[in-house]
């Protein structure tokens, strides 16, 4: 029998190789650029701004985002967020003793995420479009609609559940701070070279042949290889983990639902046309992109599943295999259709038909 271990040791794991990762590849950079002592100051660094952005990531993802806190007793769009988050909290496969910051994005966009940096310092957000289009998909039936929406709740309660939280946005935040630090000491450092090249004539002439060589090989690993290996770590630790969450839903009797729900979101136009079909559409998250492995959904789902089509076919070259294999691990998120496959398979984790309704149906009723 193979060797099995839990959810939150795999994502423990996961989470300390993404941090020494990010730590050795910042610790190069100070070495690249300082020597010994560049080593310490930006490992000081890096060590710094990680506990920073671990103790504020809350704050930090719900500003980012533009996310409104929900009062007690406010509807958004008819759903009472408030109640629905509380009873799923107290339900025994969540069993979370301090209910998370429940938040609304108004944005047409169809998402939502958790954030923070613990199970006592956590957040969840919804877009009001996911609202509307779960009301609008349901005939206004708003018994469906909740399900569909406690469904998603969750899938980002079980991020909570599993300490993602704050692994994956740490990692998000971490890894754009290193590709802006990476490209920041690169132009730096070639401004100092051509000063430099400037102030000693004695040494223009092997200086000259050596530049571009220099130039080219700088460019590459401060501008593609760093950022690149920093985003692939954050994109990676959040595929690993969304498959996880949606067994939350499932343990909770929410499987069919959330799969019910993410076949509502395929047949969108927004999903239908990719992530680019939605650039005319004014929303209020432009960051939303920039966390897109913090979020719920992929942002271009139709071209995920069509990638995972494309690799299973026999017949496809080496050539564009590869290239479709480098795309797959720049993917956020798994392929939609097979989360919903997924959901739908019978294990251990069966949908619970006896589940209570939903509780936003009861208060609005």
């Amino acid at each position: 029998m193979l060797f099995r271990i839990s959810p939150t040791t795999e994502t423990n794991l996961k989470s300390f190789v993404a941090f020494a990762a990010m730590l050795t590849l910042t610790g190069f950079i100070g070495s690249y650029v300082a020597g010994g002592l560049g080593v310490y100051l930006s490992l000081g660094f890096a060590s710094t701004f990680t506990f920073a952005t671990l103790w504020y990531c809350r704050e930090i993802s719900l500003w980012l985002m533009n996310a409104k806190e929900v009062k007690t007793g406010n509807k958004p769009e008819g759903f009472d967020l408030n109640k629905m988050v509380e009873e799923l909290c107290s339900n025994p496969n969540i069993n979370l003793k301090t209910k998370p910051k429940v938040c609304v994005i108004k944005s047409d966009k169809k998402n939502a995420f958790a954030t923070g940096r613990s199970k006592n310092h956590t957040a969840i957000a919804i877009t009001t479009g996911l609202l509307k289009e779960a009301k609008e998909k349901a005939g206004g039936d708003m018994l469906k609609a909740s399900r569909w929406i406690e469904a998603i709740w969750c899938h980002e309660l079980g991020h909570i559940v599993h300490h993602d939280v704050a692994t994956k946005g740490v990692v998000s935040i971490l890894s754009s701070a290193l590709r802006i630090l990476s490209e920041y000491i690169y132009d730096q450092r070639r401004d100092r070279e051509k000063d430099k090249k400037n102030n000693s004539k004695d040494n223009k002439d092997n200086q000259e042949s050596t530049s571009f060589l220099q130039i080219v090989t700088e460019y590459l690993l401060f501008y593609w290889v760093i950022p690149f290996t920093g985003t692939l770590l954050s994109l990676c630790l959040s595929r690993a983990r969304e498959f996880a969450a949606d067994d939350m839903a499932k343990k909770c009797g929410r499987a069919e639902d959330l799969a019910q729900a993410f076949e509502n979101l395929l047949t969108t136009s927004e999903f239908k046309g990719g992530k680019h079909s939605h650039s005319h559409t004014h929303h209020t998250c432009p960051h939303m992109e920039a966390l897109s492995s913090m979020m719920c959904l992929s942002l271009d789902p139709e071209e995920d599943q069509k990638r995972v089509d494309t690799l299973a076919d026999k017949n496809i070259g080496w050539f564009k295999w590869s290239c479709l294999q480098l795309a797959q691990l720049t993917s956020t998120h798994p392929a939609m259709e097979d989360r919903i496959k997924r959901l739908r398979t019978n294990d251990d984790a069966t949908t619970n038909t006896t589940e209570k309704p939903a509780a936003a149906v009861r208060a609005t009723a």
